[in-house]
């Protein structure tokens, strides 16, 4: 039975069971690397400003490149590194409809239900904002 935590930024993410080896725990961006534990990791931006040399994506994208197995790094462009795993965009659009993809929740909702999630929590997902 697969059970996904799915973790975002807003007041209740502490409450995501954590120490419960029962669930995975879903995260995005570089607050899934904050984390003590996150088995998967979701990018869903596709454009980068690396021309800045004080922008911080470029550091951010070097700590993705260097996640390690067990730990999966989703994205809709590749990042780069081993971890790296590439989403279906056209194929989850043309699943669920592209309207649900507004934001990396979407995406991490469709592939907890096409994992075959037998259950999906949210703690701290706020789209109120």
């Amino acid at each position: 039975m697969k059970r996904i935590a799915i973790v975002g930024t807003a007041p209740g993410w502490l409450r995501a069971p954590f120490d419960d080896p029962s669930w995975e725990i879903w995260s995005c961006n570089q607050f899934a690397l904050s984390l003590e534990r996150c088995d998967r990791i979701f990018e869903i931006h596709r454009r980068w400003n690396l021309d800045d040399l004080e922008s911080p994506d470029s550091a951010y994208l070097d700590r993705l490149k260097k996640v390690k197995a067990p730990q999966i790094v989703y994205s809709i462009v590749p990042v780069g590194g081993k971890a790296n795993v590439l989403l279906d965009r056209d194929a989850m659009f043309t699943k669920y409809g592209a309207v649900w993809f507004s934001s990396s929740f979407g995406y991490m909702l469709a592939k907890a239900i096409d994992d075959g999630a037998a259950e999906i929590g949210c703690w701290g997902v706020s789209m109120a904002g």
